[in-house]
């Protein structure tokens, strides 16, 4: 929320600054380059505020525009519709100072009329700024509840892929999926290991089982299979209990044909960039498992 130090302009004002209880043209004169002083120093800080209400409120608005970027949704529409102004205006200086030199008694009286004239503008620039501290509001009201639309999509989404792995759980998962044809042959053993997996990319999330794993890579079996070359982040839980988190390329795919509605679709994934206490840990649990083959 927009929060100005700002203070009531009328409690700055001190009393004998008030040019109607002057009993002199000097005293006049002394108190209204009091207010002047008051009123200088007024400008500053209200021109500061009005700058920051701008500013806030132009992040806001563009955080928000950026967020519903290509999304076309009647919520989205009227979001973009009712989006306020930017700039919060600062108060403006009167010139009707510059006639005060023409007489003293026309100076004073010019001062008084400038000071009348500030006054008003100061309490425009309060105003506006109010407003912009509830329009900054609003904006980021609308911004977090677009936020939280999105976090539940991807909740939804997530859910909706582990309850379609999971329906599909009970059959049997092949333990030895077939590499693609012309694929270079393995060059490290595969143990069978059935355990959940996540995935997530720049555009998706989702979840499947694997079926087997090596020190460069695991089969997964999901319903949401990724483009060849897609580079993913990967998470699952050895049976020893430690958690397993890489980054990931998908080197081959397998997609799911009715005429073999027992062989589950998915995903062979090689892993990158792992760290290496990530790849002893994958040895050493390997170590203690038979392997599916040597090659």
């Amino acid at each position: 929320m927009l929060a100005l130090n700002r203070n009531p302009f009328r409690s700055r004002i001190p009393v004998e600054a008030d040019p109607a209880k002057a009993v002199s043209l000097a005293g006049e004169e002394a108190a209204l380059a009091q207010l002047e002083a008051v009123l200088a120093k007024t400008f500053v800080e209200l021109g500061h505020g009005a700058s920051e209400a701008s500013c806030q409120i132009d992040e806001a608005c563009t955080e928000l525009e950026s967020f519903l970027e290509g999304d076309n949704s009647a919520d989205a529409e009227q979001a973009r519709a009712s989006l306020p102004t930017r700039f919060v205006a600062a108060p403006s200086r009167s010139f009707a100072r510059t006639r005060a030199d023409k007489a003293r008694k026309m100076a004073v009286e010019a001062r008084r009329l400038a000071a009348t004239a500030e006054k008003k503008a100061v309490a425009e620039c309060e105003r506006n700024i109010d407003v912009a501290e509830q329009d900054l509001a609003r904006v980021k009201a609308m911004l977090a509840s677009f936020h939280a639309m999105a976090v539940a999509r991807v909740e939804t989404d997530r859910a909706a892929a582990k309850a379609e792995v999971a329906a599909h759980a009970k059959k049997p998962l092949p333990s030895s999926p077939a590499p693609v044809p012309g694929s270079e042959r393995r060059k490290s053993s595969r143990i069978p290991m059935q355990t959940e997996v996540d995935l997530s990319s720049d555009t998706n999330f989702y979840s499947g089982f694997s079926t087997d794993l090596s020190d460069g890579g695991l089969f997964v079996a999901t319903c949401n299979v990724a483009e060849i070359g897609t580079e993913v982040d990967l998470a699952f839980t050895l049976p020893t209990g430690q958690r397993i988190e890489s980054r990931g390329v998908v080197r081959w795919v397998r997609e799911f044909n009715d005429r073999t509605p027992e062989v589950f679709p998915g995903v062979g994934i090689e892993f990158v960039d792992t760290k290496p206490s990530t790849r002893e840990a994958i040895q050493a649990f390997m170590r203690t498992r038979e392997p599916m083959f040597l090659s």
